[in-house]
């Protein structure tokens, strides 16, 4: 910006239209026009203060932003309503979010100090002393620091130290140590009167002094220049050189000339060390790191190295040389290139070729060496070095030279001290060792880029756009609690991978509880770290996307006719660079064993995540010319390199306003060729990429009828597309005919070709359109892999684009046929990448069990290989995976398994990298290494796991053609590999029948239950019926059915009785050291209570019930418990004088007399809380029940007159309508009982038949079912003392005891038979069984398939 001219002293405002377009961005609030409540620049006196730059939301930048904001508050003086506006849209767009979170009434959210204490709250955490303490004692002055820069930066870390009064002599402490120059550090240390403010203004005045004297004396360093033309003759102290004759004259262009100042290390334009793009580089020269080779210093020491760029030579009798060297600088493989053996007269010679020097030249020793020495003839002209040093020249004369088959003759100098030969240009041009190219190379423009935007190709972008992610309406949350397990050999890794994406910002621990958490799997890379993959499908099932158009490809390639230089971008990891809105953060949350983190970014894996990064890159780069955007490819073209050049200037310029950042290794800059929306564009036009065909150019010639068959049926398929296509195919055709004999001729041969043409070209070819519905069709055969991608058109038939075919590797081969049909979907998908990325895209597969894998399991799931193709295609997003037989996939077949000889297939992963991921997913599981050899073993032993292993890597036939023993494992085959020749299920190890016995075992350990096992189970081992063989194992346990706790049993409610006082129930209770007997009716809930004064035994009992029934008459029915008052002969003979019955509940099993034990707590909460009990009782009888109607009305027919004022017309006798009452009683008494089934999970347990087996549990013995008991659910059970009448919650039935005899070796798993069926022969030579085995009861099993096989049963 140019000053402003002077107004009478004063500064005048700075108008919008006298700041230049460089300057927008540092003053865009005062120039650009903001809505109503915009910040804008405020004019204070005579000039403008525009507000700070927008906040960059780090906690480390708040303190020093929010001083920044206080004093623009106070110098415009801010009206009070404007100020939490104003400062909520001067942080920026995500300060809208935040306050959001805060939760602010309307009126707190316009109070400025609590909004920003509330800030301040969120941004500052509680600072660790101890670690700011040590950053501020390791802070020393670096190279190129000025003292006060070092001065005040120290000052900052020390505000957060919480030095108190000693902060000014630690400051003074740590400015004398760390200062670079030692000398004044020492003198400082010799001050013991040194104070901060004298070390300060010390340090300050040596500086500059030391400036001042550099400026005087002339020997201020000059930067280094990227002339590579130009060398250092190295100076002696005081600045002066060694040697007086080689100083440049005064007149010399070369003195005085001050050259422009570059980075050090990348020779760029200026920049600090954090930006500089070859700050993590390593230099090719002297191998240390931190600079380019071109900025190497270690090339201007002591001896002349490069030729300085000098007036160019204009003398005609002047021979230049390049280089000359006397030493010999680090050798470096890209310095091999630039030597060459040439045979100088049959004798050989290494030269080092040297583009910049005008003739050959040898040193004296070469020369003598050559036998027979050639004469040296006068020279008549003179050879100059670097800046026109004269060489001291012997001679020169005539020689051969020869390289391979090319011979020359070239005049060759003799000259002195030189260390090396050198080849001139002209004889290595002649020897055809260099070729003259008049562009510059792709690789120097990239550096030149990446030295001129050194922030575009630094770290992770930040773009200023933030993503919401929108659900659908009908989500279903899904969270998993338990966090996948992690192998041991990449805990720390991981661990460390998560570390690196918490501090880059990528993601953040989750501590509060969240509706949605996914599952996370590593998978380690070739490099040694590993990679962290969220399994974001249950969440992709309910984003809803969004649909963002592109162009027509025909409209895209028509802007590209005529550029001839091009350019492709690739953003560093882009989808990383999108922000996700505060609110979208929880949604991505996933479980570690670390804990739970959420991502800060857009994560890969979300279905959304292509079209919003393509919809993001398409407004940054709107309006520029010469620029395509498709997805993620940024193509950036031009008619010539100047063009090219500006276009691609304005599209980084624009891209770093936006906080892209660019990864410089996937860059292309200034070719000539480019592949684009499947065409090759170059100057010379725009043709079909020929990998789309290429798998159709490649395919060989049928060598039988098969083959022929295969080839046919997919040309028929396509031959709709194209009238005369199917005609051509008759000389072929005939070869199916019978009894035609098989010949491939030149009729033929004319025809295979012609078609391939046709196919590969249009109309069958379809051109792609980014637009149209895309589907992905692959096959696997044994030895090939074949596929296709094709568009729907709007005559509904789909079309190809592309065809796809290789080979297997040999490692490939080995897969089991359901890994090369998952391999082959995951290499047609990442070959079409271009046309499929950001699309929802239909795919198809002839293997049916591939399907649910794809598309249903979870990650975790999956078996190793399976599971890193699906790793591997959650970039993709599948509409749907569908299951096409394999007759109708024509093409995909075809290309699979004609495949041409000596082809040499790259695989889709490297085997170290799938190799290192299947060994992860190996160790990880729970058994030793000689436990896995032992199941190893066993497998290939156990005839049944031999055949599936063959079938797994040979394919399964039909359902009806697999043998019995097989079939068990039939809907599990496309979970079943084999993997470093273990055969797995999933991540599970199939048991072969021998070991099952003994697996069982151990899941079996501690004797958990029924859940826990299976889970326990699910973790590592399988085999069929495996979860009813543990469920079979836990029942039967005697140790678990001594302590198993019975669930409860559906509630059997009471029904009301016909008429009040018909059925009562009573209890004796204690209170405040007084005995209570209750009565209670069951029909009205009236209650009855008398004092026991004297003692409770049935004397006393009968004669307050006497008193009792003397009022409202004798009962049809007493119920009680079996206490000794009502289990005695005076009570029995009570009942039989009175004429009434006596019912007495379970022992121990209070639940089945509820009804007065409701009673007695309501009574005890009435004596506990009322100052006389008789009113107490008055205002229970008197307070109606949910029937509406109190219990005297319904024991009575009246209301009970009391305190509560009422009329006297409700004292009159009335009686309820007693239909009414009965009905609505069932009513509640049905949902009373749906309730308690509901909340305790009432289950009906097994009735029990006399003589079985039982443990008491109240009585801690065993014993024996008699008979049923009278009331319900109650057995009789004899034990070894008494007879005793329990609740069936109270007997847990025992398993038959097992004899102690050995496991049949034979088969484990197989139980006992029936006798009259079936004898089993056991193998004598048995192992012994172990504890665990010999308590085993008996289970009712099926025999395994092996056994059964033995005995003819199948």
């Amino acid at each position: 910006m140019g000053d402003p001219a002077p107004n009478d002293g004063e500064i005048p405002p700075v108008q919008a239209d006298q700041l230049p377009a460089a300057d927008a961005e540092n003053h865009a609030p005062a120039i650009v026009a903001q809505p109503a409540m915009a910040v804008q620049a405020v004019s204070v006196a005579n000039y403008q203060v525009p507000p700070p730059e927008k906040f960059s939301f780090k906690p480390e930048d708040w303190t020093r932003w929010i001083r920044r904001f206080e004093r623009f508050r106070k110098a415009t003086g801010l009206d009070q309503k404007n100020q939490v506006n104003t400062l909520v849209y001067s942080m920026g767009e995500e300060a809208d979010d935040i306050m959001v979170s805060f939760g602010l009434t309307a009126d707190d959210a316009t109070q400025y100090e609590l909004v920003k204490n509330r800030f301040e709250s969120h941004f500052i955490v509680k600072r660790n002393i101890i670690f700011e303490r040590a950053k501020f004692n390791l802070r020393s002055q670096q190279e190129g620091e000025s003292v006060e820069t070092f001065i005040t930066d120290l000052h900052c870390l020390a505000e957060h130290c919480e030095f108190g009064v000693l902060k000014n002599e630690l400051i003074r402490d740590r400015i004398v140590v760390g200062l670079k120059d030692k000398k004044l550090s020492e003198k400082l240390q010799l001050d013991s009167k040194l104070t901060l403010e004298k070390a300060v203004t010390q340090a300050r005045q040596s500086e500059t002094v030391k400036k001042q004297q550099d400026i005087l004396q002339g020997t201020q360093p000059d930067p280094p220049s990227a002339n590579v033309d130009q060398i250092s003759k190295k100076r002696g102290k005081g600045g002066k050189w060694k040697d007086q004759k080689d100083k440049p004259p005064k007149n010399s262009k070369l003195a005085g000339k001050t050259p422009e100042t570059k980075c050090t290390r990348c020779l760029g334009t200026p920049h600090s060390k954090q930006e500089c793009p070859a700050k993590d580089s390593k230099c090719n020269k002297c191998l240390k790191k931190g600079h380019w080779a071109k900025a190497c210093k270690s090339q201007l020491k002591k001896k002349v190295g490069e030729v300085y760029s000098c007036p160019e030579v204009e003398l005609e009798r002047e021979f230049f040389l390049g280089q000359l060297t006397e030493v010999d600088m680090v050798e470096r493989n890209s310095k091999e290139s630039w030597k060459a053996e040439v045979k100088l007269n049959e004798h050989a010679v290494k030269f080092k070729v040297d583009t910049g020097a005008d003739v050959t030249v040898i040193p004296p020793n070469i020369y003598h060496s050559l036998v027979p020495k050639p004469s040296l003839s006068k020279y008549d002209k003179m050879l100059m070095g670097p800046c026109k040093h004269k060489l001291c020249c012997l001679g020169n004369f005539t020689a051969k030279l020869c390289v391979d088959d090319k011979v020359i003759t070239e005049l060759i100098y003799v000259v002195k001290d030189l260390e090396r030969p050198l080849l001139g240009r002209e004889a290595a041009e002649k020897l055809k060792l260099v070729n003259r190219v008049d562009t510059v190379s792709s690789d120097d423009y990239k550096t030149k880029i990446a030295s001129k935007h050194p922030q575009l190709f630094t770290g992770l972008g930040q773009m200023r756009e933030t993503y919401t992610i929108t659900l659908k309406e009908d989500a279903k949350p899904f969270a998993i609690s338990v966090p996948r397990k992690v192998p041991l050999p990449l805990y720390q890794k991981t661990k460390d991978e998560l570390d690196r994406m918490l501090e880059t910002g990528v993601i953040s621990p989750v501590d509060q509880p969240t509706d949605w958490c996914a599952p996370m799997v590593v998978t380690p890379k070739s490099n040694g770290k590993v990679r962290v993959c969220v399994d974001l499908s249950k969440l992709n099932e309910f984003v809803k996307r969004e649909n963002h158009p592109l162009p027509a490809v025909d409209t895209t390639l028509g802007r590209l006719a005529g550029s001839t230089v091009f350019t492709k971008l690739d953003a560093n990891s882009g989808f990383w660079q999108i922000k996700l809105a505060w609110g979208s953060r929880p949604l991505t949350t996933f479980i570690t064993p670390w804990g739970r983190f959420c991502f800060n970014v857009l994560p890969f894996g979300i279905s959304s995540g292509s079209e919003k990064f393509q919809k993001t890159m398409n407004q940054i780069l709107l309006g520029l010319e010469g620029v395509e955007c498709n997805i993620d490819d940024v193509l950036v073209h031009g008619k010539d390199q100047q063009q090219h050049d500006e276009r691609l200037e304005a599209v980084l310029k624009r891209l770093l306003e936006a906080g892209v950042t660019l990864n410089l290794d996937k860059c292309v800059f200034s070719t000539k060729q480019v592949k684009f929306l499947g065409h090759v564009i170059s100057s010379n036009g725009i043709e079909v990429d020929p990998d789309k065909v290429k798998a159709i150019a490649d395919l060989p010639p049928p060598t039988n009828v098969q083959e022929v068959r295969m080839f046919l049926g997919m040309v028929n398929q396509l031959s709709k597309f194209s009238d005369h296509l199917a005609d051509k195919t008759k000389s072929i055709r005939e070869l199916l005919l019978k009894g035609n004999q098989w010949t491939w001729g030149n009729a033929q041969r004319k025809a295979f070709k012609q078609i391939k043409v046709d196919l590969a070209r249009a109309p069958v070819l379809a051109l792609y359109d980014p637009n149209k519905e895309t589907k992905v069709a692959a096959d696997a055969s044994s030895y090939g892999l074949g596929g296709v991608v094709l568009q729907l058109q709007p005559d509904k038939s789909w079309r190809p684009i592309s065809f796809l075919s290789r080979a297997l590797t040999p490692t490939e081969s080995r897969y089991a046929q359901i890994e090369k049909e998952a391999l082959a979907l995951t290499w047609a998908c990442e070959r079409s990448w271009e046309y499929i990325t950001g699309k929802s895209i239909y795919v198809e597969t002839d293997h049916k069990p591939l399907v649910p894998l794809l598309s249903m399991h979870s990650l975790d799931q999956l078996p190793p290989r399976i599971q890193r193709f699906r790793m591997r295609l959650m970039r993709f997003h599948f509409k749907e995976i569908s299951h096409v037989p394999g007759k109708k996939m024509y093409i995909a077949d075809a290309l699979s398994r004609l495949q041409p000889q000596h082809a040499d297939p790259q695989p889709t992963i490297a085997d170290d990298e799938m190799t290192a991921h299947v060994a992860s997913v190996i160790t990880g599981l729970p058994a030793s290494d000689t436990r896995l050899q032992r199941i190893i073993e066993a497998q290939d032993e156990d005839p049944v796991c031999r055949q599936i292993k063959t079938y797994c890597s040979e394919g399964w036939p039909d359902k009806h053609s697999v043998k019995d023993a097989m079939k068990p494992y039939w809907s599990t085959r496309g979970e079943l590999t084999v993997v470093q020749n273990i055969l797995l299920k999933g991540t599970r190890i199939v048991i072969p029948s021998s070991m099952r016995l003994e697996i069982l075992d151990k899941i079996h350990e501690g004797h958990q239950g029924i859940a826990k096992c299976r889970e326990r189970a699910k973790s590592s081992v399988w085999w069929p019926g495996l979860s009813r063989e543990i469920q079979d194992l836990v029942q039967q346990c005697r140790t678990c059915a001594l302590h198993r706790d019975n669930k409860p049993e559906p509630l059997i409610a009471t029904p009301l009785p016909d008429r009040p006082w018909q059925i009562v129930a009573t209890d004796l209770f204690q209170m405040k050291g007084m005995d209570y007997l209750i009565v209670i009716d069951y029909y009205s809930r009236y209650v009855e209570v008398a004092a026991m004064t004297k003692t409770t035994k049935s004397s006393e009992v009968i004669r307050a019930l006497k008193s009792i029934f003397a009022r409202h008459g004798i009962p049809e029915q007493v119920r009680s418990d079996n206490g000794p008052q009502y289990d005695s002969a005076e009570f029995s003979h009570f009942a039989k004088q009175w004429g009434f019955k006596h019912v007495t509940s379970s022992p121990r099993f209070p639940q089945s007399n509820g009804e007065v034990e409701r009673g007695v707590r309501t009574v005890k909460n009435l004596l506990q809380k009322a100052e006389d009990p008789a009113k107490g009782l008055l205002a229970y009888r008197s307070t109606p029940l949910a029937c509406k109607f109190s219990p005297a009305q319904l024991l009575m027919g009246r209301k009970l007159r009391n305190s509560v004022p009422m009329f006297h017309t409700e004292l009159n006798p009335h009686w309820p309508d007693l239909e009414k009452l009965h009905a609505r009683e069932s009513e509640s008494k049905l949902k009373q009982q749906s309730n308690f089934n509901l909340r305790h999970k009432a289950t009906p347990l097994t009735p029990l038949e006399p003589g079985t087996e039982v443990h008491v549990k109240d009585l801690d013995r065993p014993g024996v079912v008699v008979k049923a008991a009278e009331t319900p659910r109650s057995y009789e059970v004899k034990t070894p003392t008494s007879t005793v009448r329990r609740n069936r919650v109270h007997l847990a039935p025992m398993p038959e005891q097992r004899e102690n005899q050995p496991v049949p070796a034979e088969d484990k798993i197989a139980a006992p038979v029936q006798a009259d069926q079936h004898k089993l022969k056991l193998n004598s030579q048995a192992a012994p069984a172990t504890p665990l085995l010999a308590n085993r009861p008996k289970r009712l099993l099926k025999p395994s398939l092996k056994v059964r096989e033995n005995l003819g049963l199948i």
